[in-house]
């Protein structure tokens, strides 16, 4: 191939590769897929132009374009808060809803097994150890204990602080354990919220078959919206995950399930947001000894506000991300 013909049949790619990178250096949106199919196109005219022995104009316009495209492609991203506030706003509950099938899915399984689980052992409640073991029923009873000191006085800045930690790090952890689990075909998300679903069952069972439900329910009534919604939400990015190995359609099962995770990996990222608020209700709110009602009030408020959430925002307001594609 001549140098002249090769030019001019490639020209108006590199000129579109130049603007496209022009619109990406000002931080400017574009398309998610446009970007890597030019910035493929470009190294491959790289080589041509190397392997024909083109003049070093040319191939160093082309090694530049190549170059740019690549610092821009592999960049660490910059955090902004705008950036922050449109994945709110529109990002994460739009990648909860292009999931609702799994969503109803994963949420009658994890709420079915919850209440069935609750229903028998409010009815056998000695069936309590079939499902935990005696050191952590143990352990729930004497936290749960309304004769227990901590539930006549609020706890320290530092005891408070500390709680925090914990509860950031063990429920994250479970997040990224349940989503990666999606890895075996979907089935180690699947063990894991279940085995969270059927513990928080039998668990709130064994506290009502005692008596101690007047300590425990104010205290899990102002985080359980976002800490049960994300355990389901992270379970949703792991059946997204097992379902693109189970059934990869038209592309292989690597580019099925690079395709999948792509496509999960906001649901985690707002997962772990949610699963953040919860702690900081947690940690800081809901050991606070104050009246029960409210309490209750306040934590049906945040379902009903979670619902409205996940229904109605963003539904106007366009965002493009490099993870959320129509």
């Amino acid at each position: 191939m001549k140098q002249d013909t090769f030019k001019r049949q490639r020209e108006k790619q590199w000129q579109s590769f130049e603007e496209l990178l022009a619109q990406l250096s000002k931080r400017k949106h574009v398309k998610a897929k446009e970007f890597p199919l030019l910035y493929r196109r470009i190294c491959h005219d790289l080589n041509i132009a190397r392997a024909q022995n083109f003049n070093s104009q040319l191939i160093e316009r082309l090694n530049k374009l190549a170059v740019r495209g690549h610092q821009l492609l592999y960049k660490p991203a910059k955090f902004t808060f705008k950036e922050l506030a449109q994945f709110i706003i529109w990002g994460f509950p739009h990648a909860v809803r292009k999931e609702i099938r799994l969503v109803i899915i994963s949420a009658v399984l994890f709420f079915g097994s919850l209440c069935g689980v609750f229903l028998y052992i409010r009815a056998h409640p000695e069936s309590i150890y079939s499902f935990i073991d005696t050191r952590t029923v143990d352990t729930v009873e004497t936290i749960y204990d309304p004769d227990a000191e901590t539930f006549h006085r609020p706890r320290g800045d530092e005891s408070d602080a500390e709680m925090f930690g914990f509860y950031v790090y063990n429920n994250i952890s479970i997040n990224f354990r349940t989503f990666a689990g999606g890895a075996l075909l979907g089935f180690g998300s699947l063990f894991i919220l279940m085995f969270n679903s059927v513990y928080i069952g039998a668990i709130a069972a064994h506290i009502v078959n005692i008596g101690f439900s007047e300590t425990f329910f104010p205290f899990v009534s102002g985080h359980s919206a976002f800490e049960l919604t994300a355990v389901i939400f992270v379970a949703v990015a792991g059946f997204r995950l097992g379902w693109s190995l189970i059934s990869p359609g038209r592309y292989s099962r690597k580019q099925a399930f690079k395709r999948a995770a792509y496509r999960a990996i906001p649901i985690v990222y707002g997962s772990v947001l949610m699963t953040f608020l919860a702690a900081i209700i947690e940690a800081f709110w809901s050991a606070y000894p104050m009246d029960s009602t409210f309490k209750y009030i306040a934590g049906a408020g945040l379902w009903v506000l979670l619902f409205m959430y996940f229904i109605f925002a963003g539904r106007k307001k366009r965002y493009v991300s490099a993870y959320i594609e129509d």
